[in-house]
């Protein structure tokens, strides 16, 4: 499932301990993001370090790196999304009283879902539309080309329909 990387860790153990973590998730142990996948397949490279920050505040920083198996959205065909992902988050307790702050994470009883975390900050850095970054990869953008030749070569018109139906009288009025 998960190589050098617990399900859960003691915050404030690791922030005092300064502690880093590195090691590797299976996708197919993250059910969440299986939805924005076209196959979950491989596995997160995760880069973890907890520490006090200079706000003297508990902070949890690192990156994920992966290689996603998602569906192009302009051709449906299989695409691979390098994702790379930083993150920065402050941890605060349930029972504080700055649970509003934007980029922080809630713990409860000294215990951090470690891969709950990597999970939302994966699902997070998924692209809304994923497409090949390379057009000349694309499917979508040969067949595209083609219908766009295809209407050019026709040169089809929606109002001529309307000439047809226009009398032949020259008068005008």
């Amino acid at each position: 499932m998960s190589s050098g990387l617990p399900v859960h860790i003691q915050v404030k153990k690791a922030v005092a301990n300064a502690i880093g973590l590195e090691g590797e998730l299976n996708i197919s142990s993250l059910t969440r993001l299986h939805t924005s996948l076209l196959k979950p397949e491989g596995k997160v490279s995760v880069k973890l370090d907890f520490n006090r920050g200079e706000d003297k505040r508990a902070w949890l920083r690192g990156s994920l790196r992966a290689d996603l198996i998602m569906q192009c959205q302009r051709c449906m065909g299989e695409m691979i999304y390098p994702l790379n992902a930083e993150l920065a988050l402050k941890l605060v307790n349930s029972d504080s009283d700055s649970k509003d702050e934007d980029e922080s994470i809630e713990f409860v009883d000294d215990q951090l879902l470690l891969h709950e975390v990597i999970e939302d900050e994966l699902i997070l850095a998924l692209p809304v539309v994923p497409m090949h970054e390379n057009v000349e990869e694309c499917d979508g953008s040969q067949m595209l080309q083609e219908y766009m030749k295809q209407d050019a070569d026709n040169e089809r018109n929606p109002f001529a329909v309307l000439k047809q139906l226009k009398p032949n009288s020259t008068s005008t009025r």
